[in-house]
């Protein structure tokens, strides 16, 4: 670095703060790596990073990529299908049952599932035995299926609020330019 009468020569500032302009990082860190570049004796010019009419973006001419805030919305927080996603977890839920009481079954030995029996205190008729698979299967799959049905409710509803409750925000702010 050489110091001359007008400044120091080979010093580049660079950033929001050393440029003392508005940058995007990707920008920041092109003006940084540009001025390297300098420093080892290439000679572009610092202050035309993020100048082109494309970075602009209070200039941006683009209306197929505006959409209207609703249209984001819907888009961002799509509603959960309470049927699928119950028919999803009780499945799971009662083969996850069936396929342990099989198991069970097809391991044998002396002791066959003392603590799977005991699923026998909430399912009625529950033993570790096919017939007893399929049984675990039906308790399973139904009570999985009734929180499942009533998780995506609940979350579709506060979802819902959520989103009631941001657009009455907006509505009231649009009133403050009047």
């Amino acid at each position: 670095m050489t110091v001359s009468t007008t400044g120091i020569d080979n010093l580049h500032t660079v950033g929001r703060n050393g440029m003392h302009r508005y940058n995007n990082m990707d920008h920041s860190m092109h003006t940084g790596m540009l001025a390297v570049q300098n420093t080892l004796g290439a000679h572009h010019v610092l202050w035309e990073v993020n100048e082109g009419e494309e970075y602009l973006e209070g200039d941006k001419k683009t209306k197929a990529g505006q959409l209207v805030p609703e249209e984001v919305l819907i888009r961002t927080f799509a509603r959960m299908d309470k049927l699928a996603f119950a028919t999803a977890i009780g499945s799971v839920s009662g083969l996850l049952f069936f396929i342990a009481t099989i198991w069970l079954i097809i391991k044998d030995g002396d002791v066959v599932g003392p603590n799977l029996k005991l699923l026998g205190q909430y399912f009625i008729g529950y033993t570790v035995t096919v017939k007893g698979a399929f049984i675990a299967f039906g308790y399973s799959f139904a009570w999985s299926f009734l929180f499942g049905w009533l998780f995506a409710y609940v979350r579709n509803l506060f979802l819902a609020l959520y989103i009631y409750r941001v657009k009455k925000k907006a509505e009231l702010l649009s009133l403050d330019h009047l």
